[in-house]
């Protein structure tokens, strides 16, 4: 089942709301919090001190927690992608080649035929089973860190 931007969606909103809600406890004077205020949520009613712990709980740790799941569902479903390969500049031409009808790689003739209908980079490079797609990951993100930081052999 494919989200499409979703997720990055969801993501940015989550991060935003957190960062939102830290600066907006942060500049909270709790010296001048009245502890016999009530504070109605929903059918809840909390003291002011309860109420702004707990948002102080949520803005540190919920929300940055919801925020790391949907991008996390990003970062195992959304790098199958041939896209998300051919992001890296190093990995461009082979992907251009990929897509080449002229070429006579084992790459091109499997796309150019259809004989791997979709994700064609990730169903070579992965093994098979959950052990197969966690082994495919962390080699592609030892290729990122290498990359990144320009001790790529």
């Amino acid at each position: 089942m494919d989200l499409g931007p979703l997720p990055r969606i969801i993501t940015v909103i989550l991060c935003v709301i957190g960062v939102g809600m830290c600066f907006w406890v942060g500049r909270v004077n709790f010296r001048k919090v009245d502890p016999d205020r009530k504070i109605h949520v929903g059918i809840a009613t909390l003291s002011s001190m309860a109420f702004f712990k707990l948002l102080a709980f949520a803005s540190l740790f919920a929300v940055p927690a919801g925020a790391m799941v949907f991008a996390n569902y990003q970062t195992f479903e959304g790098v199958h992608a041939v896209e998300s390969c051919e992001r890296c500049h190093v990995m461009r031409p082979m992907a251009t080649d990929m897509r080449d009808p002229e070429s006579t790689t084992l790459a091109a003739r499997h796309f150019r035929n259809g004989w791997i209908p979709k994700d064609q980079c990730y169903q070579c490079h992965s093994d098979y089973g959950l052990a197969g797609d966690i082994a495919a990951k962390m080699e592609g993100y030892r290729h990122l860190a290498r990359y990144t930081t320009s001790t790529y052999e």
